[in-house]
């Protein structure tokens, strides 16, 4: 059941004709989808990526994300070579594929049992946030100044989050 979905929403990203029937069916989602990732690529694959665990949309938003990456630095005049930045870019999609913070599990917080309650504190890892803290230059094996790397790295994470959030609600703005 769940490929034969998946293949039903393949085709309706690449279909020419996209309708929505006038009564609501199981199809209306997987139409609405391929009509906002027309408008919106990197949310999609960033999408199937991420929640699906789509291998091929794996490497196609890495090579995404690559030219965000480089675009935003030529922009911006972050000035540094487009093999740094497209390491960068591979490092910020590895990460961002997998940024829950491994000591809390994503939740933000450590339940502490007693005998008879329960008390909850906030994770020392994450501070709350739920996310992992970003790689240095140095852990990702790249050669540039740390400052400079976070930068990069952080706004290359904020693209695709934002991406992705257009994406998701040009999907559900159709449903209305």
């Amino acid at each position: 059941m769940r490929k034969h979905l998946k293949e039903r929403l393949a085709l309706a990203l690449n279909s020419d004709d996209l309708k929505l029937i006038k009564t609501h069916c199981d199809l209306d989602k997987i139409i609405c989808s391929g009509w906002a990732s027309r408008k919106h690529a990197l949310g999609c694959v960033a999408f199937w990526a991420k929640y699906a665990e789509n291998k091929r949309s794996t490497t196609v938003l890495t090579g995404m994300a690559q030219r965000v990456c480089v675009s935003q630095s030529r922009r911006k005049y972050r000035g540094a070579s487009r093999v740094l930045l497209q390491q960068i870019s591979t490092a910020a999609v590895c990460y961002w594929l997998n940024d829950t913070c491994p000591a809390c599990h994503g939740r933000g917080y450590h339940v502490d049992y007693d005998k008879q309650t329960a008390t909850q504190h906030e994770c020392q890892t994450c501070h709350g946030t739920r996310l992992r803290t970003y790689p240095s230059a140095a852990q990702c094996a790249i050669e540039m100044e740390q400052e400079r790397f976070e930068r990069i790295f952080a706004d290359l994470i904020l693209a695709i989050d934002q991406a992705l959030q257009d994406y998701v609600r040009a999907s559900l703005y159709t449903l209305r």
